[in-house]
């Protein structure tokens, strides 16, 4: 069984999605649809950059959109095995939800135009990856530091990120590295994204939320909030709502993944991000990527093969 999977806000590159523009005709036509619905000015953000303009809250994500769904249908063109179940992290999830067929590719684009736009304007705050702490005890950690700082992703076991207030999150980085964490790393983003602070976001996002023409997913989109697959299109809203302010539970998604049978991993669109979580948290399971022609080609080889092969029982 196998699951697709889409990264999220910190995995685009200067020249993502290029490659698959060049050479396939599906790849262009979402790429071209995204940027004339968005506005943007996507192909020279995304092939040129600089990379300051591309990382921007309200390019990024937008980009990350187009290429994730660009390489999803040049997949599904070139007749791979379809996906068991979907999944994303964070912005992820947006493009997991039109792989399933639950919004289609314009109203989607404008909700993640919508998302970017009303991130980028939040109160500032920044992010923190530390490595090596136990989940719990960052948690009582968090609430030990004056000001607003959070668990906003569980990524692995022993790599988590917090959010927050710039001087609590600061703050937290110091106390972190005292209590024994490996590593903690200040990240270069532009806002403290599923935190509280993330609430003056909430207003127009969740408006359009319920208002989008959603439909019952066709497969399982496992959902960050609370790693419960769900295909019911009245659940969508509220569940990307919740998000913003919520810590992404990728440990937890692919777990549940993993319980329901999944055995390989496809992560589309820019980078290796997801792959490398995946195998961090389980290494019996297979991840694999596709972001241009070469590793398309290795994918396609790797689906087939183990659609070949035959079931345990």
């Amino acid at each position: 069984m196998i699951a697709y999977v889409f990264p999220g806000q910190g995995a685009q590159t200067v020249g993502m999605g290029k490659d698959l523009y060049d050479r396939f005709p599906e790849a262009r036509a979402v790429i071209d649809a995204v940027e004339s619905r968005s506005g943007l000015p996507l192909k020279r953000l995304m092939w040129e950059g600089p990379a300051d303009d591309l990382t921007a809250t309200q390019h990024a994500q937008v980009a990350l959109f187009a290429c994730g769904v660009a390489a999803f249908k040049v997949l599904e063109a070139q007749g791979a095995p379809p996906p068991t179940m979907v999944a994303g992290h964070s912005l992820g999830e947006y493009t997991a939800l039109v792989a399933a067929g639950a919004l289609d590719l314009g109203p989607a684009t404008d909700l993640v135009t919508l998302r970017g736009q009303s991130m980028a304007k939040a109160p500032p705050g920044t992010m923190a990856a530390v490595l090596g702490m136990d989940p719990d005890q960052l948690t009582r950690l968090c609430a030990d530091i004056p000001g607003q700082v959070v668990v906003a992703n569980y990524n692995t076991l022993d790599q988590l990120v917090v959010s927050g207030e710039v001087k609590a999150v600061e703050a937290l980085h110091d106390a972190a590295r005292r209590a024994g964490a490996k590593r903690v790393v200040m990240l270069n983003v532009g806002g403290a994204f599923h935190s509280p602070l993330m609430a003056p976001a909430l207003g127009p996002l969740s408006a359009a939320l319920r208002e989008a023409p959603w439909k019952d997913a066709t497969i399982p989109v496992v959902h960050n909030v609370d790693a419960t697959p769900n295909q019911r299109a009245d659940r969508f809203a509220d569940r990307l709502t919740r998000q913003l302010e919520s810590s992404v539970r990728w440990v937890d998604c692919v777990g549940a993944m993993r319980d329901a049978g999944i055995r390989m991993f496809v992560e589309l669109g820019a980078g290796r991000t997801l792959a490398g979580l995946i195998r961090k948290i389980d290494r019996s399971l297979q991840a694999v990527v596709v972001e241009d022609g070469i590793s398309l080609d290795k994918t396609l080889s790797d689906l087939h093969a183990l659609a070949k092969e035959p079931l345990v029982r």
